[in-house]
């Protein structure tokens, strides 16, 4: 395994199985999601010490009920039956956005009451935003291959799928080395 330290932590790209690998190696949690990972790992190699991940939900999902514009959103599940509830009220067209989910999740944080209309809402004024020209939906931090496509395209207008991604694993390659 690769050796992860602080400098190359956030300069490389690291596979999920890779982070919980080097969490197992140092007892640290190895659950979570991938950015949460990141976090518990950045705190043990700045400080020694072994965080956990935010705290789990209940098991209960919010899609577990009936799920109306007015139901509380607790605890979000990015499922079937959530999709199937957005698609009721937006139409065919829905699709789970990481702006939404960086909404919601920012609004939680933030202790304000949330609702699954709140929701419909941000998703159609993301939608009338995408059709701005020049507007980019965000890329999570942890989705480095989207963002690298993203870059690559910027630079190479005509560019084939084909050359995006052998240039995709040249650079995961370079970053890798240690």
């Amino acid at each position: 395994m690769k050796k992860i330290t602080l400098d190359n932590l956030h300069s490389h790209y690291w596979l999920k199985v890779e982070l919980q690998n080097f969490c197992r190696q140092k007892s640290i949690t190895s659950q979570g999601a991938k950015t949460e990972l990141v976090k518990c790992i950045e705190a043990f190699l700045k400080t020694g010490d072994k965080i956990q991940p935010k705290q789990q939900r209940s098991s209960v999902r919010d899609s577990d009920a009936l799920i109306t514009l007015t139901t509380r959103v607790i605890n979000y599940k990015n499922d079937l039956i959530t999709r199937n509830f957005f698609k009721s009220i937006i139409g065919k067209r829905f699709h789970f956005t990481a702006h939404v989910n960086a909404y919601r999740e920012a609004k939680l944080a933030a202790g304000e009451k949330l609702t699954y209309g709140d929701l419909v809402k941000e998703w159609l004024a993301e939608e009338a935003r995408r059709k701005t020209p020049n507007y980019q939906s965000m890329i999570p931090r942890s989705c480095e291959y989207n963002q690298f496509s993203r870059n690559f395209y910027a630079k190479n207008i005509d560019g084939k799928h084909s050359d995006m991604v052998k240039a995709w694993h040249k650079e995961k390659a370079r970053r890798n080395k240690n």
